[in-house]
């Protein structure tokens, strides 16, 4: 899968397609942009997850060996099964809310990865 794409940065669709949506950022979404499917495995340095995105997709960004920073908005609900595994990069994990609900191994193989959360978040 394009996870496995450790040079692709970016995956571009059609505004036409009537299943997928990818942002400007190049990450793939539903067609409602409320959950993000997948990351392109080529993906490197800071990403910021849009407001509005309730779910973390399974596996959504798994394989991201160069993503160093993700940061996570309130309206996330939901991480999905080793969401962040192989991330061997990730160092920076930021929940702007409260902390969501998290399937199993979300963070598997991202050893490095320290989670800050809000001081306010529950």
């Amino acid at each position: 899968g394009i996870r496995c794409c450790s040079s692709l940065e970016s995956i571009v669709v059609d505004e036409a397609n009537p299943i997928f949506i990818s942002s400007s950022d190049g990450v793939l979404f539903d067609k409602d942009r409320i959950c993000i499917l997948a990351c392109p495995g080529g993906k490197f340095g800071s990403y910021t997850i849009p407001d509005g995105v309730t779910r973390i997709g399974d596996s959504a960004f798994s394989g991201c060996a160069k993503l160093r920073r993700v940061t996570i908005p309130a309206s996330v609900v939901t991480i999905g099964d080793v969401a962040f595994d192989q991330c061997a990069e990730l160092v920076d994990v930021r929940f702007l809310g409260n902390a969501p609900t998290l399937a199993r191994n979300v963070f598997e193989s991202a050893t490095k990865a320290t989670a800050w959360y809000s001081p306010t978040a529950k």
